[in-house]
Parts: C-alpha cells; structure tokens; sequence
C-alpha cells in the first residue's frame, strides 16, 4: 500500500514555498504557501479564469 505523507510541493518541479502539516484524528490539514512559481498556472471554470499556482498563493 502506498503512504501518504502530506507533502506536496514535491509534486511541482522548481516550486518553493513553505508547507505546515498538521495531524488530525481523521487525517491532515496541509497549509502550503508559494514563494516561487516557475510557470503560473491558471483554471478556467464557468468562463471565471482562477490562479492555482501563483506566488503567494496558498
């Protein structure tokens, strides 16, 4: 079974940021904020375009 351990600016090639887990009785609460962001990312929903991976975003 794969483990999961709640770090996930690892997922993201060149990001930096900073990330606070905290455990909880059902799983975890993982607060991620970037500080550097190679290539923004952005998602269009309902014609309202959303920045995902910005700096600063959290």
């Amino acid at each position: 079974m794969k483990r999961k351990d709640g770090r996930y600016l690892q997922l993201f090639p060149g990001v930096q940021g900073t990330q606070r887990v905290v455990t909880l009785p059902g799983g975890w609460l993982v607060d991620v904020t970037f500080t550097h962001v190679p290539q923004p990312h952005a998602v269009t929903v309902h014609g309202v375009t959303v920045p995902t991976l910005v700096v600063g975003a959290r």
